[in-house]
Order: C-alpha cells, then sequence, then structure tokens
C-alpha cells in the first residue's frame, strides 16, 4: 500500500539522498515517544508489520528489501513484541516529571490492534476479524476464539 512506511523511505531518501548518511535510526512515532522516555531504541512489533519492510514469516525486517532499496540495515533496530520492558525512564525525564520509578514499556501501537486490544470482549468479537483485516500480529488472546464461533459466523452469511 502507497501509505506504508516503505513507500515513504523511498521517497523520503529520493528527494535527500544525505539522510542515509545522517540517519541513526528509523523509528516509527510511537517508538521515537519511547526512545525519547528511557533511550532505548527498538520497533514494536505490531506497527512494525504495517511498514512493508516486516517479514511476518520470520517476525524480523526483510532484509533483502532493505538491501534492495538501500537503506542502512544498521538504522533499523530490533523488534521487540507488545508488553515488552523497555526499562526505567532517563533520569531527566524522571526529573522533570517527578515520576521516579516508572518503567517504559513497549505497546501495542497499531492503531486497529490496540483498538482491538482495549475492547473488553473475547471469541470472535475480539480478534478474528481483526487480524484479517489489519494483517499484523496481534496480542496472543486476540488469536483464541472458539470453533463454535467461526460455526456461527459462518451459518450467519456473515463474511470475514
Amino acid at each position: 500500500m502507497p501509505i506504508n512506511t516503505l513507500y515513504h523511505l523511498i521517497d523520503d531518501v529520493a528527494r535527500s539522498p544525505r539522510l542515509l548518511e545522517i540517519a541513526d535510526q528509523f523509528l516509527t512515532i510511537a517508538d521515537y515517544l519511547h526512545f525519547l522516555f528511557n533511550g532505548v531504541a527498538v520497533i514494536e512489533e505490531s506497527l512494525a508489520s504495517t511498514t512493508q519492510i516486516y517479514n511476518p514469516r520470520k517476525g524480523a525486517w526483510f532484509d533483502r528489501l532493505i538491501e534492495t532499496f538501500g537503506f542502512p540495515r544498521h538504522t533499523f533496530p530490533r523488534i521487540v513484541p507488545s508488553g515488552t520492558r523497555l526499562g526505567p525512564l532517563l533520569p531527566e525525564v524522571s526529573a522533570e516529571t517527578d515520576a521516579d520509578a516508572l518503567e517504559v514499556i513497549a505497546t501495542c501501537s497499531h492503531d486497529t490492534g490496540s483498538a482491538v486490544a482495549a475492547v473488553p470482549a473475547t471469541g470472535l468479537s475480539r480478534g478474528s476479524i481483526n487480524c484479517r483485516s489489519a494483517r499484523q500480529r496481534c496480542p496472543p488472546r486476540s488469536l483464541d476464539f472458539a470453533r463454535d464461533d467461526r460455526q456461527r459466523v459462518a451459518g450467519s452469511g456473515a463474511r470475514l
């Protein structure tokens, strides 16, 4: 999809090739916020899955695409699952906010994934529709819907 990160990176580099020389890290906005809070540069998996540079079979960056488009591999940080503890706030952030004992957690950053994870539901209404529409790695509990839910939907004529 042209709105995905891959196309934005290609366009950014075409307009300003020097970006590749000066870039230290590639971070999505949500992950950049995590970085500002605790200095750890990682990308949360649900958001990495929307970049078109993510290989869902390997759960890692798609190195062949990175190489094909000439992006420096070292700028793509480690991918972590939702809920990964990234560590404490940076001392300067703690001092400025008076929030001493807070820990930064990699949240499910993809908007659809976050919305589905927030719904207090089980079964079909939770994850089966999300996983087919967002094409991302969903929180494990959202994949857990009962066989009779699938049969009920199939019998109703609804499309998944």
